[in-house]
């Protein structure tokens, strides 16, 4: 521990002997430039983006270039940071210290507007917004948040060299505990999906299910669907129940019999 100390200092200490004035002054310079420019070039770089974004026919809601716009302006400080570092000629293990962290900003920041920006996903999508596909749209920008919070961590990450496979291979063996401890969840949870992709109800749909159920569906949940029975008593019903057993779907009836 020592020695790695006194290797991280002794060249500090050198370079600092040897401190080049010219080249401090101009990495000042260029910080204190984007520092004060940086309201300016963060907003020329949202126009950009809303204009290329225009160009392929995508509307950027005005909530989604105020969440932004720090994101865009935490790279722009963070690329011109890096410039700036590369002209102070610093020891080798400081150098690559620091250009790790300017790094690791810079791509969490891309992530972060990425993470940002699939609110334009979901406003593209609220157009085939039904009873019948809410659900699924919820769950496609859930998937895609998640699939990019795991790629920036994951990016991150990499800019350290830090593997994360043994990490991984832990997840992995404690996912098999928990689903072998949730297997009732998972169960559900696959038996929304199915019921999903069958089409067997929608929100407004009056059900029966022998034994189990018989009312209009109010909601549809990953879990399990909230069904409100005609004495107006809500009941949460495992979707595994509803996927399982004989559903009938008064509603789709083409033709209805009365009796006079």
């Amino acid at each position: 521990m020592g020695q790695a100390i006194s290797g991280f200092i002794t060249p500090l200490k050198l370079w600092l002997a040897n401190l080049d004035g010219a080249a401090v002054l101009v990495a000042g310079l260029i910080v204190g430039a984007v520092y004060v420019l940086r309201k300016p070039l963060t907003r020329f770089a949202v126009k950009i983006m809303v204009a290329t974004a225009q160009a392929i026919g995508l509307e950027i809601p005005d909530r989604v270039r105020r969440t932004v716009t720090p994101a865009v302006q935490a790279l722009i400080l963070s690329l011109f940071a890096m410039i700036a570092v590369g002209t102070l000629n610093l020891p080798a293990l400081l150098s690559e210290t620091v250009q790790n962290l300017l790094i690791s900003v810079a791509v969490a920041a891309i992530f972060v507007a990425l993470f940002r920006t699939t609110d334009v996903l979901a406003t593209l999508l609220d157009r085939y917004r039904n009873p019948a596909t809410a659900l699924q749209i919820d769950w496609l920008m859930r998937l895609a948040r998640a699939a990019i919070a795991i790629v920036g961590i994951s990016a991150v990450f990499k800019v350290w060299s830090i593997d994360l496979g043994p990490a991984l291979t832990g997840v992995g063996v404690l996912g098999a505990a928990v689903a072998l401890a949730a297997q009732d969840l998972f169960k559900n949870l696959l038996a929304g999906f199915v019921n999903l992709g069958e089409h067997r109800y929608q929100v407004g749909d009056w059900i029966k299910v022998d034994g189990v159920i018989e009312g209009v569906v109010e909601r549809m949940e990953f879990r399990s669907t909230l069904v409100r029975r005609f004495d107006q008593a809500p009941v949460h019903v495992p979707n595994a129940e509803l996927s399982n057993g004989v559903l009938i779907n008064f509603s789709r009836m083409p033709h209805r019999r009365i009796y006079w």
